[in-house]
């Protein structure tokens, strides 16, 4: 992209002061009319007072390049009267075409000054900071925010070079990351996927990321560096480890110090029920029957609350597995259930999915243990398994469908958090098996979801993501 060269985009810090090249523009000309009226010039005198307009391009505004221009263009008509008598042979016209050039000069210089300022303003207002540096490093822009992000004044930063703003440890090699760049220049992030500092004037380091955009000028390459102070996200994201730190803790004690005393109350409980339940009565034996049954329950929890917690953070190797693969495996795990409560099962269809297998395997076992659990009362289980292809842009996956009593639409987000169900305590189970299925689609890349199935019952979907390495969950490998 084209833009105007960058030496008056400095706002209210032009190269020179700005009086002094007024008075300079006003004293050639007068100079170069002096000369016109003791020497006659005619068509000479053009270039020279060219030269003047040219230079009010450094001036900050417009109005001052037109005041030149209109001064120029007087003088050399002036000169042409003053030295009538000199100059009776060279016709008006001479000096007519030099008042067009100048003027043709003028509007060439407002126009370029008119852009100039339109890039300035732009960088000006931008509320993220900006620097402009030349193909060897020198910054020639800063904005507001850029000054303060760093802490020095505008005036400090011009024509230093960039490494000035670059940590100690880092500015020896920084160099030559910059030719690089200017030898491949392309609109890209700075240093993707590493931690990048800037150093203010005090020494201090900010977390930063940069966007680097290469823009050429009259054959020069400039390039503008968008800088984004990530202090509150670092300590956002610090405060985050630390709290998901402090979770692992807390799932470690749930996990290993709540399930002895758990194994210890089933243990006992069985052993009750097994030497002592003949001499309870009815009241009594009921109330065994539901410790058992609590301890059990709490067990399962708490395994569903460690495979949450480790969908959430396990590291995700993944593979290229045929969809039948997965419902095979699934389906092994659930055989004895499938078998008491004499399920029907069709498998239908193929596909071709990344996935980790573990992970995998896990979320379908989960949503067809769901399809066994809610069935119609005094109905066996009708259950298909199929590729599902409607992925929303999430990639392929499988599709679950019963013929249970289905779902109404208000429920269909909340039975996927944790501990939320469809249904009332009757119905065994932790609420814990469809948030796994969300986080392992998630991890994926994925999504998860449940529409109702025509002729009744449920359609549970999971897919997990592209068939690539690309996109999906950062942390797989």
């Amino acid at each position: 992209m084209d833009v105007p060269e960058p030496r008056g985009v400095t706002g209210a810090h032009e190269s020179g002061s700005p009086l002094a090249i007024r008075l300079a523009c006003f004293g050639l000309a007068l100079l170069i009319f002096l000369l016109d009226a003791a020497t006659p010039l005619d068509a000479a005198v053009e270039p020279l007072y060219v030269v003047v307009v040219v230079i009010s391009i450094a001036l900050p505004r417009k109005k001052d390049t037109w005041i030149i221009g209109l001064a120029c263009s007087s003088l050399v008509l002036v000169g042409h009267f003053l030295n009538w008598e000199n100059t009776s042979d060279a016709p008006l016209a001479t000096r007519a075409v030099s008042v067009f050039v100048i003027w043709s000069t003028v509007l060439l210089a407002v126009r370029h000054k008119g852009a100039e300022q339109m890039f300035r303003l732009a960088v000006e207002g931008s509320p993220s900071a900006k620097i402009l540096l030349d193909d060897g490093g020198r910054i020639v822009l800063v904005n507001a925010p850029a000054s303060r992000l760093f802490g020095y004044e505008r005036e400090e930063l011009l024509g230093e070079s960039i490494e000035k703003l670059v940590p100690e440890r880092h500015r020896e090699r920084h160099p030559a990351l910059r030719r690089d760049f200017v030898a491949s220049p392309e609109i890209r992030p700075m240093g993707a996927g590493r931690n990048l500092f800037g150093r203010r004037k005090d020494g201090r380091e900010v977390p930063i990321e940069i966007g680097l955009n290469p823009i050429r000028n009259e054959g020069k390459l400039y390039v503008l560096s968008t800088i984004f102070d990530i202090t509150e996200r670092k300590l956002a994201q610090e405060a985050l480890t630390a709290r998901n730190e402090e979770l692992r803790t807390i799932l470690y004690a749930i996990s290993h110090d709540l399930r002895e005393p758990l194994r210890a109350v089933e243990s006992f409980s069985d052993l009750i029920t097994e030497r002592y339940a003949p001499a309870l009565d009815a009241k009594g034996q009921d109330y065994l029957n539901r410790v058992t049954r609590g301890a059990r329950r709490m067990r399962r929890m708490l395994d569903d609350l460690s495979a949450l917690a480790r969908a959430r953070q396990d590291a995700l190797s993944r593979e290229h597995l045929l969809m039948t693969d997965i419902v095979e495996e699934a389906l092994r795990r659930l055989d004895d259930k499938i078998e008491q409560v004499a399920a029907m099962v069709s498998v239908a269809g193929e596909s071709s999915l990344y996935v980790n297998r573990t992970w995998a395997v896990h979320a379908v076992t989960n949503l067809l243990d769901n399809a066994l659990k809610f069935a119609r009362a005094g109905i066996s289980p009708e259950i298909e398994i199929a590729a599902y292809e409607g992925g929303l842009g999430k990639g392929p996956g499988i599709v679950v469908r019963d013929r249970g009593p289905g779902i109404s639409s208000e429920n269909t987000e909340r039975v996927f958090e944790l501990f939320q169900r469809a249904s009332g305590s009757e119905i065994d189970g932790t609420g814990a098996g469809l948030a796994i299925v969300r986080t392992v689609a998630e991890r994926h890349g994925g999504v998860a979801g449940v529409s109702a199935r025509a002729g009744g019952g449920s359609e549970f979907f999971l897919t997990f993501g592209p068939l690539t390495d690309h996109g999906g969950d950062s942390h797989c490998e």
